[in-house]
Parts: C-alpha cells; sequence; structure tokens
C-alpha cells in the first residue's frame, strides 16, 4: 500500500530469525569487541554476570568493553537469534540479540532432545514473526 501522506513514515519490517548457535564449556559467556579482546582480563571474570571494565580514559572514566553472563545452567549448546528491523532508509539492521539458555539446551546432543528444541525453535520463531507480536515489539 503506498504511504499518501509524506509526512507519516512508512511502516517497519521486524523479523526474527535464527542466526546461529553458541557452544559454552563454561556455564558464562562474555560479549565483547573483537577489538577489545585483549583488554579482557579473564583473571577477573566470575559468572555472576555483569560490566567488565576495560583501562580507563584519559579522564580517568572506566571504559565499559564487554558483558559477562552466566547461563544458569551451565554447559550447552545454546540458540542465538536476532531481531531486525528493515528501514526504508536506512536498510536491514539487527536491533536485538536473544540467547536462550534453556536448561534442555545442555542436552542437545540427545536425538530425542534435538527434535524437541528443533520443534520449540520452529515455533518460537513463527510467534515472534506473527504480524500482531512483530509490530507490538516496536
Amino acid at each position: 500500500m503506498k504511504n499518501l501522506n509524506p509526512e507519516t513514515p512508512p511502516a517497519l519490517q521486524f523479523k526474527t530469525e535464527k542466526v546461529g548457535e553458541i557452544e559454552i564449556d563454561t556455564g558464562t559467556i562474555v560479549m565483547v569487541d573483537p577489538c577489545r579482546i585483549d583488554e579482557v582480563d579473564l583473571d577477573l571474570l566470575d559468572d555472576e554476570g555483569g560490566q567488565i571494565y576495560g583501562k580507563q580514559y584519559p579522564d580517568g572514566r572506566k571504559r565499559k568493553i564487554a558483558i559477562i553472563s552466566s547461563t544458569g545452567i551451565g554447559d550447552g549448546r545454546y540458540p542465538v537469534y536476532a531481531r531486525t528491523v528493515t528501514d526504508p532508509k536506512l536498510g536491514r539492521q539487527v536491533v536485538e540479540l536473544v540467547i536462550h539458555f534453556f536448561p534442555h539446551y545442555c542436552f542437545a546432543d540427545d536425538p530425542k532432545v534435538a527434535n524437541e528444541i528443533a520443534e520449540s525453535e520452529k515455533e518460537f520463531l513463527e510467534y515472534e514473526n506473527e504480524p500482531d507480536v512483530a509490530n507490538l515489539k516496536k
């Protein structure tokens, strides 16, 4: 449908998709820009979750370089989803990453559990991408 009112921006298009999986052996995940990986002091990591700081700025402010979080259950292979928005001017952008740390992902190598996981992921994506749900999350 054509946008007849030039002052009203066209609707943004939201979509959720699985972008991959992350295998975790320590029960802990760290999110960091790859160019900052050498600044992370692994001796200071724990599984409490929270902010990781790097070298200070010249004015003394702390540099927030990473986030750490426990998976809550431990080792596993966990799915990662990206919520994207397609803007008519800017194109497609990732606006949210979601990682499911549900306990059954610890047993993903079991064929029966793997089938259950595949079905639950399919249902999750179908729900997330229903037009009414996708528009509610704007």
